[in-house]
């Protein structure tokens, strides 16, 4: 009876090792994971500095991410976030699908009018076929908190740096899972700033994944500046 006992303990303290030894590796294994993907990119080149996860409710998420332009000319990356967190829809299993949330915190796009050493303007990447190649898995909600896009030339007098920031998005329905039967729309919900001071809104649909030609979306901007926008004008020469 003991020497029963005395197994079924040294067994169960080997599982309980073991499982504190994977929890440990796999987020190391999930970045290098990740930015061996990120470092396959055409154009350009990205990286994560950690990666966290949360098994008990199936969620990770990465800190610290960054892709540039692989030539190094443009003066900022064209992608920042200060964290993106993945985590499944518990209550889309219990309808037999596996949905995920994506939530980006903090994220910042950066487009340059950059002629002497070239534009960064992200065209240079199919970024939907990146996002097909991690998983086929439907996103149900992609949220982005207080993210910002700048448009960006340097070589200007003065350098000009025209920006939506404080941005809130929330696009449901987003998926790159087969999309043979039919396509995907999604819905956009999304407010912020224009020029720093001008409230917008933002909502409609599309099919971001599939033909971006058919798409109905709607824009309000209020409150905007007369002689903030002919100053910037004047600036973007």
């Amino acid at each position: 009876m003991n020497k029963s006992l005395n197994t079924t303990r040294t067994v169960l303290i080997l599982l309980i090792g073991v499982f504190i030894i994977a929890r440990l590796a796999l987020p190391e294994y999930a970045k290098h994971v990740i930015n061996q993907q990120l470092g396959n990119l055409k154009e350009y080149r990205g990286h994560v500095e950690d990666v966290s996860l949360a098994i008990w409710r199936g969620a990770y998420s990465v800190q610290g991410v960054m892709i540039e332009k692989r030539d190094g000319h443009a003066q900022a990356p064209l992608f920042i976030s200060n964290e993106i967190d993945f985590s499944l829809d518990w209550s889309s299993l219990l309808h037999g699908e596996v949905l995920a949330d994506i939530r980006f915190v903090g994220p910042e796009i950066n487009f340059v009018d950059q002629k002497k050493d070239g534009d960064q303007t992200g065209k240079d990447q199919d970024w939907r076929e990146v996002v097909k190649s991690l998983v086929p898995i439907t996103i149900n909600t992609f949220q982005i908190q207080s993210g910002a896009i700048h448009f960006r030339n340097f070589a200007s007098s003065p350098p000009v740096n025209l920006q939506l920031s404080e941005l809130d998005i929330v696009v449901s329905n987003l998926t790159n899972a087969d999309r043979s039967k039919k396509a995907q729309q999604a819905r956009i919900d999304g407010s912020g700033k224009m020029l720093d001071h001008a409230p917008f809104e933002v909502y409609g649909i599309l099919d971001p994944l599939g033909n971006l030609e058919n798409f109905d979306i709607n824009l309000r901007i209020s409150d905007i500046a007369v002689s903030y926008t002919h100053l910037r004008a004047h600036e973007t020469g």
